[in-house]
């Protein structure tokens, strides 16, 4: 069989087909596909620091499209690349663009970047990020041999909803602050909020929350200018802490803030939330994902 090539198809229905696939229904297909991937992939986050009706930590939302990578016919070796969402990246990396990444020895490797052409030359692979992907090859490659990464071309098609059961809607905060009833003083706990976990203290099975995220912590005032943490934790216990009204207290993957004047004995705890039926903290959050800027660098919403 002989190849014909694209470029000798300039004119007529084919060519103006070819033209229409490469200038417009392949940028807007992945430009979709970005969408849907930043939209899955932040609210499946935003989704994992929840808590459901059942009192269990929230898992993914949503189906998490996977890049595409494609070996040239004409590649000689046996290598096997992949292509990932990289680990905790911030799915606003992702570009929309396709790339070309090309064996040239040893373990060196080339990438095109094909929406602007930028070219990135790499001693070796694995590497993460690059534009939120994590890029991986088996041995075997041949110099030459070259695959071609669509890391967002089936994110709009794979898009799907995990969750069939209602009662698993993460809608719940799953820590709370209390105040303790016999305080004296005018000291006022905020909510808490969960954040970014701890490195150090990794959770294995929810891994964007920290591991000792529900286990009790008691804030107690020594006066009214200091206070002592108890409870399971990285930098627990702590004593002697300083009191900064309205400042941020945070430990074991939560944040709160603490305002007015306490007293000395007064005490404030944060624990897990046995009252999720009644709360709908985490859906508000994932309700204010559609108008917040997470897209093109934080430049635009979905």
């Amino acid at each position: 069989t002989t190849s014909i090539q694209q470029g000798s198809l300039q004119g007529g229905n084919l060519g103006g087909l070819l033209a229409f696939r490469d200038e417009a229904l392949t940028n807007t297909q992945n430009a979709l596909g970005r969408v849907a991937m930043g939209l899955a992939g932040t609210f499946n986050q935003q989704h994992q620091l929840g808590q459901d009706l059942n009192g269990a930590l929230g898992g993914n939302f949503f189906v998490q499209a996977v890049p595409q990578v494609t070996s040239n016919t004409s590649n000689t070796g046996t290598a096997v690349v992949t292509a990932s969402v990289a680990d905790g990246a911030d799915y606003t990396a992702l570009t929309g663009s396709d790339y070309l990444l090309r064996y040239t020895g040893g373990t060196s490797y080339t990438l095109t970047r094909l929406s602007d052409n930028q070219v990135t030359n790499y001693a070796t692979l694995p590497v993460t990020p690059v534009d939120g992907l994590t890029l991986t090859s088996t041995a075997g490659a041949a110099v030459g041999d070259s695959f071609m990464i669509r890391p967002t071309v089936n994110g709009a098609r794979d898009i799907a909803p995990v969750l069939s059961d209602p009662s698993k809607i993460a809608a719940a905060t799953p820590v709370r602050s209390n105040a303790t009833l016999a305080n004296l003083g005018t000291g006022k706990i905020s909510a808490a909020t969960v954040n970014q976990p701890d490195p150090v203290t990794p959770n294995p099975v929810h891994p964007l929350t920290d591991l000792n995220l529900q286990q009790p912590v008691t804030i107690t005032f020594t006066s009214p200018s200091t206070f002592d943490v108890t409870g399971t934790g990285v930098g627990l216990p702590a004593t002697g802490v300083a009191y900064t009204p309205g400042a941020n207290i945070s430990y074991n993957g939560w944040t709160v803030q603490i305002s007015g004047t306490p007293t000395a004995a007064d005490t404030f705890t944060i624990g897990s939330n046995t009252n999720a039926t009644t709360d709908g903290r985490n859906a508000l959050l994932l309700a204010g994902l559609q108008t917040q800027n997470t897209l093109a660098g934080g430049t635009t919403s979905y």
